[in-house]
């Protein structure tokens, strides 16, 4: 960007005149590049709290309160109901693996054999054999039905 001269800065003083503007140009205020003024940080203007903003923030806040102490006795009331169930749920596979054991005792071959020898059941001498049925003889059966 070119420097500005004291022409320049002449005719845009002329120029904001004739426009009835006014340009600041205090010499306090000038740079090291004349024409150009530095603006001075302003302290931030602080807006007044009002009794309607105070109210609406403690509501806010109170609401929020309110929600966070709900959603606390929640919590505490569904992990209650979390440790039951899972008492109930221990309690259901405590009982089934008390009937598993309780099976395997009864159908364990110490106790059948004497149960079958007093029955005059005995141990099969060879192995059971697979054989196939005629379809006409099973048609004949349902025909006389």
């Amino acid at each position: 960007m070119s420097r500005k001269t004291n022409d320049d800065i002449q005719v845009l003083l002329d120029r904001a005149q004739e426009d009835r503007r006014y340009v600041y140009t205090a010499e306090d205020l000038q740079g090291r590049d004349p024409g150009y003024a530095i603006l001075r940080n302003r302290h931030g203007v602080r807006r007044k709290l009002t009794l309607g903003t105070l109210l609406l923030w403690m509501g806010v806040g109170s609401f929020a309160g309110v929600l966070y102490v709900g959603n606390s006795i929640e919590v505490d009331r569904l992990a209650i109901e979390v440790g039951k169930l899972q008492d109930v749920r221990d309690h259901i596979v405590h009982e089934n693996d008390v009937l598993r054991a309780e099976l395997n005792l009864r159908s364990s071959l110490e106790r059948i054999s004497p149960k079958a020898s007093e029955l005059g059941l005995h141990p099969a001498s060879s192995p059971p054999v697979w054989f196939t049925v005629d379809e006409s003889k099973i048609r004949m059966l349902e025909r006389g039905k």
